[in-house]
């Protein structure tokens, strides 16, 4: 990706160059450790001052499709338009970089080399979020303006999580408080002191050894559904943090199904699904997912 500095920006040091641009963090540690320079070889230091028509080549910093994913495991998208882009994750990467961890591939490098496909250089701003081990639908804005607008007009989300043992409801809801387990900076608790948290299940299908179960998030605590279920003494299979070992799966059986997304225009919602893997499909084979 090549950027010509245009005449209303001239003067500007480079670091305020770049930072117009609203590049991802993960790029700008990458410029740090390895500043770009200019055609004529000339270095870019973060306060050099930029003139009208230089050319400024940030290609290696941006993630090369081949460099990506494997075949069995590289996201998909599911819709874009010009305010979002939704991209069906499949579980085992992260969606954003973890703190020490800028070299590892993530659903933000996938989406930036989208971009950078399509001419636009912009940041990805992720407005919904999944755990590693989890699979699904995930939204991104193509602008600030849309993430807030999104964050105060949530979209609805419906997961499919499979349990260990036969779930006995056929619906309830669940309403405990969930806060941080002390000592831990990962694990989350049911506890009174905790944030109020509510989720919806809904029991759709047996297997031998495990029961398929739809949720509806009513809240976003982090690891709600999970630390809902295990709770209730229905761990979702493949989550040894709130359940048993399970070798039988691979990541969690748990699965965003299924969005609902309001627009800013005021134009009817937008409903999307995403068929769950293999993983969780096979062991409900009489089901219609």
């Amino acid at each position: 990706m090549k950027l010509t500095v245009k005449p209303e920006e001239s003067g500007l040091r480079m670091v305020e160059y770049l930072r117009k641009k609203q590049l991802p963090k993960k790029i700008w540690h990458q410029i740090l450790q390895d500043l770009p320079t200019l055609p004529d070889g000339t270095p870019l230091k973060p306060h050099t001052q930029l003139q009208a028509g230089q050319i400024i080549d940030l290609s290696k910093y941006l993630p090369q499709k081949s460099l990506l994913f494997s075949k069995e495991n590289t996201p998909m998208i599911q819709y874009e338009d010009e305010n979002i882009l939704v991209i069906n994750k499949p579980a085992g990467i992260l969606t954003h970089p973890a703190s020490g961890k800028l070299d590892e591939l993530t659903l933000n490098d996938f989406v930036l080399n989208h971009f950078r496909k399509t001419e636009l250089l912009i940041a990805p701003h992720p407005v919904t979020r999944l755990d590693r081990h989890t699979s699904g639908l995930v939204i991104y804005a193509k602008k600030p303006s849309i993430q807030g607008w999104l964050q105060q007009h949530p979209p609805k989300k419906i997961y499919l999580a499979v349990v260990h043992g036969n779930f006995p409801h056929t619906q309830l809801s669940l309403f405990q408080p969930i806060r941080r387990k002390e000592g831990s900076i990962i694990e989350r608790e049911i506890h009174s002191t905790g944030q109020f948290a509510q989720t919806t299940v809904k029991y759709l299908a047996p297997s031998p050894f495990s029961s398929l179960v739809e949720c509806q998030l009513l809240t976003g605590r982090t690891h709600q559904i999970r630390v809902h279920l295990s709770s209730f003494g229905f761990p979702i299979r493949g989550d040894s943090l709130y359940g048993p070992p399970d070798p039988d799966f691979p990541h969690y059986g748990l699965h965003c199904y299924q969005l609902t997304i309001p627009k800013p225009d005021q134009s009817p919602d937008l409903i999307l699904k995403s068929l769950p893997p293999s993983y969780i499909t096979a062991q409900f084979p009489q089901y219609m997912f």
